[in-house]
């Protein structure tokens, strides 16, 4: 199993509130709307930050962190490849998010705790 961390930075002149509620009703229905969401994703989370922060670290220049999980790095291509994110996800995704400055990173997860 593959994930995909899709590390957010929310588009200039919008609000956290704005970018939050927006991600979290019209994005989330767009996602899950065409046929190539349920052929090529397994699970998608949404993490929305808290707004706390701890004294190691300064907070973070992210909004937010999808978590998608695929069967494969081929999968996750040919999503990304597929009209339905073409047409429908990625406009919508330019509405909201500055993708100069969203991070993706593909992962394997390694269970430590379970």
């Amino acid at each position: 199993m593959i994930k995909l961390n899709i590390l957010i930075v929310r588009k200039e002149g919008l609000t956290h509130d704005e970018f939050a509620e927006h991600w979290r009703t019209k994005h989330l229905d767009t996602v899950k709307a065409p046929p190539s969401a349920r052929k090529y994703m397994r699970r998608y989370l949404q993490s929305h930050p808290t707004g706390d922060t701890l004294p190691v670290t300064p907070s973070s220049k992210f909004d937010g962190i999808a978590e998608v999980w695929f069967d494969s790095v081929d999968d996750v291509k040919a999503f990304f490849a597929s009209s339905d994110y073409i047409e429908s996800i990625s406009p919508d995704e330019e509405g909201f998010i500055d993708g100069e400055k969203t991070e993706l990173l593909i992962t394997n997860e390694i269970a430590v705790f379970e």
